[in-house]
This record gives structure tokens, sequence and C-alpha cells, in this order.
């Protein structure tokens, strides 16, 4: 019975329906991407993501627009800062507001009231630590400095836990770390504040979630191969409460067969429910083999190739459940964005150095058109 209500919680969030929310929902496609800048219409993966008011913001991100990553190419990082307005129709009109202060990918973006926090990041001259908060003045972007981390962090991961944003795992200074820092939204000027490290192994590209605003959880994520041991996977969760600050492990999210789910290279909301949505990232044994094996052709595959997660699930203390199952939500570094009641699923890849321009929308069949995306 508790799974039912949650899931009709969710749900109920989902299209703002409240007890009459269905037990299932559906997934459209939204056609329009940034084009301002040139290559960026392919789509990217690892860019900066939310919602001010009742538009969408984008920024940032990265991709291969000259040539294949299998042959070559050279990755592109994009500094675009772009908002699209939401409509009833199934279309968004992008317009390009402003600029990072320099390209970026692989941060954390929260959205935070009136506006959207980009914290560190990467791009083709090092990792960042810069943290940014993005707010609209008329039809522009005002882009304002935050404190900035300690350290450089990239492909960390990130979320609010009541009056902090948490950040954790990642590379911190060019190492794969178990390092988690928050920052008291009540006090900003007092910057960063080192919390007590996570258990088990450095975790490169996790997901993270919050448990209401009472702790901040994070999974997945990968321990790279170095000369002395191979590259490891986390498939357990662990988080941290906001008042004592003391780890606890987390359950592992399995499929329909009750087999585990890596969420490495996953996407990840909170939503107002209190719960997380977590979908996508990277099959772990084709993962784990292509990190510790690497071969040549590893690229070359068809996307089929690399059974990306298509599971869909919900988080909520401590409890995982599978609520959907989709081919279209099967990609890594894709964004997720919560938005005037819906959720939409914003770019990442379909393969490894592959992007999708591709924007969909996750919410009730009740309000669906009659033509609607299919698996």
């Amino acid at each position: 019975m508790r799974n039912q209500r949650l899931l009709i919680m969710v749900l109920a969030f989902l299209i703002g329906m409240g007890s009459q929310a269905t037990d299932s929902f559906s997934i459209r496609r939204i056609y329009g991407f940034p084009s301002a800048e040139q290559g960026i219409e392919q789509g990217v993966s690892a860019c900066f993501a939310g919602s001010i008011g009742h538009q969408l913001l984008m920024a940032g991100g990265c991709n291969f627009p000259e040539k294949p990553a299998a042959d070559g190419g050279k990755k592109q990082f994009y500094r675009g800062i772009y908002v699209a307005r939401i409509t009833e129709n199934d279309s968004l009109d992008w317009e390009k507001v402003g600029n990072l202060p320099v390209e970026a990918a692989y941060g954390v973006s929260v959205t935070y009231k009136d506006g959207v926090v980009c914290i560190g990041g990467c791009n083709a001259s090092g990792a960042l630590r810069t943290v940014l908060h993005i707010r609209m003045k008329g039809e522009e972007a005002v882009v304002e400095s935050w404190p900035a981390l300690p350290c450089t962090m990239d492909n960390m991961t990130g979320c609010r836990v009541g009056q902090y944003i948490y950040v954790g795992g990642g590379n911190c200074d060019g190492v794969p770390s178990n390092q988690v820092l928050r920052l008291d939204l009540q006090n900003v000027k007092r910057g960063w504040v080192y919390c007590p490290s996570f258990p088990g192994n450095p975790r490169v590209q996790p997901v993270s979630g919050a448990v209401d605003d009472m702790a901040f959880c994070i999974w997945g994520g990968f321990n790279p191969r170095t000369n002395q041991a191979p590259a490891t996977l986390s498939l357990a969760g662990c988080a941290i409460t906001t008042d004592d600050q003391t780890w606890s492990e987390e359950p592992i999210p399995t499929d329909e067969t009750d087999a585990p789910v890596f969420l490495g290279g996953a996407a990840s909301v909170c939503l107002s429910t209190g719960a997380t949505l977590v979908l996508g990232g990277v099959n772990q044994e084709i993962f784990l083999q292509a990190l510790n094996n690497p071969q040549p052709d590893y690229l070359r595959h068809p996307a089929e190739w690399y059974r990306f997660n298509p599971n869909i699930f919900l988080y909520e203390y401590g409890e995982w459940q599978l609520i959907g199952h989709s081919q279209i939500t099967a990609r890594a570094g894709a964004a997720l964005v919560c938005c005037d009641n819906a959720v939409y699923l914003i770019g990442g890849e379909l393969k490894p150095g592959i992007r999708s321009p591709h924007i969909f929308k996750l919410f009730s069949p009740e309000s669906a058109p009659h033509t609607q995306a299919n698996d």
C-alpha cells in the first residue's frame, strides 16, 4: 500500500491532478533545441539545466559536432545560456539570452527560487571551481558569481536538500574523490563547507537525491582503473543527514527480475513530493568491461549494443520503486528538469559519443494528445 501511495504521489506531481492521477504516465516528444551556437543543434550531454518560472533553462554542454568520437573527433564545449517558455504546444522556442563566463559541461545545476545555480564542471582547458547563479531580467540572463568551490570539481553530482546545496564525488582537483561539500542557502557568503567524505570508493559520474529535507543520497559512479587496481563500480547508495552529518548505506535499485541496476551516468531530479526520480545511465557489465579492457572498436557498435538503462525509478524514504520502462529514456548524461508540473528530459547521449537533440516530457495520459512517443 505504501508503494502504491508513493506512485500516486509522483504521478500527481507530474500532472498536478492530485488524487485523480492514474497508475501510469506517458512520454511525449517536445520539438525544438538551441541552435544559436554552431554545432549545438546536434544535441549535447552534461549541460546545466533548470527552470525559472514557466521557462526551461539550458546552459553549456558538449558534443562532437564535426567528426564522430569514433573517428577521433574533437569534443566541443558550449557557453550559451538559453531559455524556452513552456506552452501547450509540442514545441519549444529557444532563445539565447546570455553566456557563461567560459564554455562548461559536466557540472551540477540546481534550481533555486528565481534562478539556476551552476556549479563547477570542466571544458577543454580543464576543470572549474566556478559557481554561478543565473536569473532572468527582462529578456536577458543575469549571471552572478557565488562563492567558488575550494577545489575544482567535475563529473560530480549534487542537489538541494532543504536549506543546503550538496555536491559530492566526481573529480576534485583532477583526482577521483569521496569528497562532499555543502552551501548554506541562508548564508551563501559563508561559502562551501566540507562534510564528512562518503564511505567506500570514489564515485565519478554518480547521481543524487534528497530525502525530504533530511538527507543527501548518492548512488552509482565509478572509480577509474589505475596501475595498481582495476576500475570498480558502486551500486549501493549512501546518505548523509543534514543535522548530525552521519553516513548510512542505502539500497540498490533492481529491475523487474530483481537484478541490481547501476546508476552511473544516469539523470535524477528531486520532486516536490520529497521523492527522487532517476532514469537512464550506462550498463554495468559493458561499461566495466570498457573501463578495464578497452577495445579499439568500442565506439563503433550500434546504440542497442550498449544496453543503456531503460528503467525509470522512484526513490523515497529508503525504498526504490520501478515505475516505468522505456528505450526513450535509456540515455546517459541527460538532464532532468521539473517545470509546470511536468518533468523534462533534455539531451544526453544515445551511445558513447553520439548526442541527442531530443527533449521529452513525462506526464499523465489524461493530458496527452492523441499522438505520443513510442518506445
